[in-house]
């Protein structure tokens, strides 16, 4: 589990098991995840303490899948070879494939984004039949309110739509006040199904009214963290921590050719470079060390942005044209970054990809050209799927996406606390001590134990040496010395170049061994 997945995971636990409204502005993201975990865990019939990591990926799995078969609502001007072209890119892109297997908001938001984009052009292109357009306002109205209830970057997503609507209208004014002589009352219908989401949620169910000014109160702190302020209140996430470069979501998407990349997803230039021979062999053999990259998507949505900008004049290309420009100039703008918030912008790079197949095959007319287009096209699917089997691994060499992803030794970790248990009376009252601030997504692994103590700052030094189970950082030499003669140390991987420390008491160390001789005589 990423320490993101494991921290929602424990929030939705507060949901789950003890009914509590799990929106915090300080530090977290809308409700509806945790929301639409529910039914995953009612209709299995598991408890927080029973789900594994496979059951809250359903969720953002199923998320993915569905955001697919949206593509069907642009057919039209798309048509079925640009459609097909704009899902598959989806379904095969590195970036969408990772991140649908992580528990976390940015699939539901990239699938309730395209739900309002798809509803708003179904409702445009239906405007005179009055069914149909209440049908559509309505629709429309509820992905607005289902994308505020998701995550707060939302306000980006309909920021850049509205940058798309003042370059395609010339004459604005006029346009807003016909369109609201016209068609207030599907307006009124929008921001009514908006509201009413935004009220069930937020006031988790009508049991948490105050719930309804919390988003807003906690713009400021979403502010100063998107900035890369370090000036929060205590407990929550500070930005400097992940502010980056003007163009890393565009250096992610190209990817890193030359030099690979390190835990914080960006270029590591302490690593020599990479001769062009090195390169073409690691992807030849689809390598840990080969480039991940997105480049086939970004090519065939450069040749859809010039073939749309040259020949196609219909306002839905347009929209994606602009909307693709918008909203990755507003994610790169802001300084603090996480490569999952690439999914926005990528979303729009492959509907330019599926309209640049589309204008590619209607310009070619030679056979015999079109034939090594779709043998080209052809071997770069092949290879951002074989990417996608490659990066199967969540912590593989030089992934840009494995954003500091935890190793599987802490499953290890996980493995022997459960011995130490195990061989014991104590079992699941077993004492564990973390002398850490940084320990996610260990209190997911832990969650079956009742006594687990997590001192970020007044750890109980006195007395350390009594202490049955202690997990500190490998840098920490004092504890080190400290713990020699009372306790037996193990050491795990946590994340790439980051390790823990496992200490356990020597009388529960003994018993641990006595356990294991035993179990090996009865074998």
């Amino acid at each position: 589990m990423h320490g993101d997945e494991a921290n929602q995971a424990y929030r939705f636990s507060l949901l789950h098991e003890e009914g509590k409204p799990v929106y915090d502005a300080r530090d977290y993201h809308g409700p509806t995840l945790y929301y639409f975990m529910r039914p995953v865990a009612w209709v299995q019939g598991k408890s927080y303490a029973d789900l594994n990591k496979a059951d809250y990926r359903l969720l953002t799995v199923f998320f993915s899948m569905l955001t697919l078969f949206l593509c069907l609502a642009f057919k039209e001007t798309l048509g079925e070879l640009g459609t097909l072209s704009a899902a598959l890119l989806m379904a095969v892109s590195p970036a969408m494939v990772y991140y649908s297997k992580y528990f976390i908001q940015e699939s539901l938001l990239v699938f309730f984004s395209l739900a309002f984009l798809a509803a708003t052009w179904q409702f445009y292109c239906n405007r005179e039949s009055k069914k149909k357009a209440t049908i559509y306002a309505l629709l429309s109205g509820l992905s607005s309110g289902f994308l505020l209830s998701t995550k707060e970057t939302c306000v980006l997503f309909f920021a850049a739509c509205l940058c798309v609507v003042f370059f395609l209208k010339k004459d604005r004014l006029s346009w807003l006040k016909e369109f609201w002589r016209t068609k207030r009352i599907h307006v009124i219908q929008f921001c009514v199904s908006m509201g009413v989401i935004y009220v069930i949620f937020y006031s988790a169910f009508f049991t948490h009214p105050q719930g309804l000014v919390e988003p807003i109160t906690g713009i400021s702190s979403h502010i100063q963290r998107g900035l890369g302020s370090d000036d929060l209140p205590e407990n929550t996430t500070a930005g400097a921590a992940h502010t980056k470069s003007f163009d890393y979501y565009l250096n992610l998407l190209i990817g890193s050719w030359r030099r690979p990349y390190h835990e914080t997803g960006e270029v590591d230039y302490s690593k020599s470079p990479r001769s062009l021979a090195r390169i073409f062999e690691s992807v030849v053999k689809n390598q840990a060390s080969r480039p991940v990259s997105e480049i086939l998507i970004c090519l065939l949505a450069l040749v859809g942005f010039v073939l749309i900008a040259k020949y196609d004049q219909s306002s839905v290309a347009k929209f994606w044209l602009y909307y693709t420009v918008f909203i990755l100039l507003f994610y790169s703008l802001i300084p603090y970054k996480t490569p999952w918030c690439v999914l926005s912008s990528l979303l729009g790079f492959c509907f330019l990809g599926g309209y640049g197949v589309k204008l590619i095959n209607k310009r070619i007319k030679n056979k015999s050209g079109l034939v090594f287009v779709a043998l080209i096209l052809g071997l770069g699917i092949v290879d951002l799927i074989r990417q996608n089997i490659l990066l199967s691994d969540l912590r593989a060499t030089d992934n840009p996406y494995a954003y500091s992803q935890s190793l599987y030794n802490v499953e290890d970790l996980l493995e022997q606390v459960d011995s130490i248990a195990l061989s014991n009376e104590k079992k699941e009252n077993l004492d564990i001590h973390f002398f850490t601030s940084d320990y996610w997504p260990l209190p997911w692994y832990l969650r079956n134990y009742q006594s687990v103590a997590y001192w970020d700052q007044d750890q109980p030094d006195d007395r350390a040496n009594e202490l049955e189970v202690i997990i500190f950082p490998n840098e920490n030499e004092d504890l080190f010395e400290r713990l020699e003669s009372t306790h037996t140390f193990s050491l795990y991987g946590f994340r790439r170049g980051t390790h823990l420390t496992l200490a356990c008491r020597n009388d529960l160390w003994q018993e641990l061994l006595k356990h294991r001789e035993n179990k090996e005589m009865t074998q």
